[in-house]
């Protein structure tokens, strides 16, 4: 009975020293993040887009100075795009469908928010210095793009011309979809009115939509460093390299060029997020 009490006694002790040692966090700041994959050469560009993320940590020592870091995040990732030179523009109504060469100018802000889990090894360094490395699992719950384009056609400038708004939701809208009156074209002596606001699928037929354009899930690596000023008060540096082609690339369409009947051709690239990330947080 003796020997029972000094096992519990012992048990009690090492818990109450495993959770001492234990530590959880809370950490924001802001990502700046773009798409890293080919591009239409020449008119098309990937530049940094930014956005934030919050979230919780968990620390479990392993060694001395060596620790497992889990965390839970809500983060923005995203990228700014711009095109500016030739490329095509398809109308399709229950009387028209015609496939125009033009010159089009896009700017394009897509912003991608996902719920995360970061799994890191930490490495200590006289308890003001941490670096981190590891990977990280991501799931898509928010896809959106706003921005604006202009075209004009190339063989009928004074009839084919337009600026319309982007207003995208790239797991909800639907192929052809759009809001809001907008301009007018004159196609064969007939007037076509199209949206003021187009949908991200709004010049693909309902036949050709296949799924939606960012894929659910994203992993791959992460590292950062953070330095405490205060015990609990720390600020950090985090870097992330996506592992995972982003785009589906039966919804991901050349904007340069169709083929000789008018038809979408499909790009097969990779697209990876890389991100970088500032941040502030306490330790408790």
């Amino acid at each position: 009975m003796q020997h029972l009490i000094y096992l519990y006694l012992f048990i009690i002790v090492l818990s109450i020293n495993t959770l001492q040692a234990q530590s959880f966090g809370i950490r924001a700041g802001l990502n700046y993040s773009t798409f890293q994959g080919p591009v239409e050469a020449d008119v098309e560009k990937n530049k940094l887009s930014n956005g934030f993320h919050f979230g919780f940590t968990y620390s479990y020592p392993i060694y001395e100075s060596l620790s497992l870091r889990g965390e839970f995040m809500y983060s923005q990732y995203g990228n700014r795009m711009e095109y500016n030179g030739e490329t095509y523009f398809r109308i399709s109504t229950n009387t028209v469908s015609i496939t125009e060469k033009g010159n089009t100018n896009i700017n394009l802000k897509v912003n991608n928010t996902y719920l995360g889990i970061p799994i890191q090894l930490q490495y200590t360094i006289k308890k003001k210095l941490e670096i981190t490395f590891g990977g990280y699992v991501n799931y898509l719950i928010q896809s959106r793009g706003a921005g604006n384009q202009r075209f004009n056609s190339i063989e009928n400038p004074e009839k084919i011309f337009m600026s319309q708004t982007l207003a995208h939701n790239y797991k909800k809208d639907v192929a052809g979809g759009g809001s809001g009156s907008g301009p007018a074209v004159i196609i064969d002596e007939d007037v076509v009115f199209l949206f003021k606001n187009t949908g991200a699928y709004y010049q693909f037929r309902s036949s050709e939509k296949s799924g939606n354009l960012y894929k659910n899930l994203d992993y791959g690596l992460t590292g950062g460093i953070s330095y405490f000023i205060t015990k609990g008060f720390f600020i950090g540096l985090r870097y992330d390299y996506g592992l995972v082609d982003l785009t589906n690339n039966r919804m991901d369409p050349s904007k340069k060029s169709v083929d000789a009947n008018g038809e979408f051709i499909f790009k097969n690239d990779f697209d990876r997020h890389i991100a970088y990330g500032l941040s502030m947080g306490f330790r408790f």
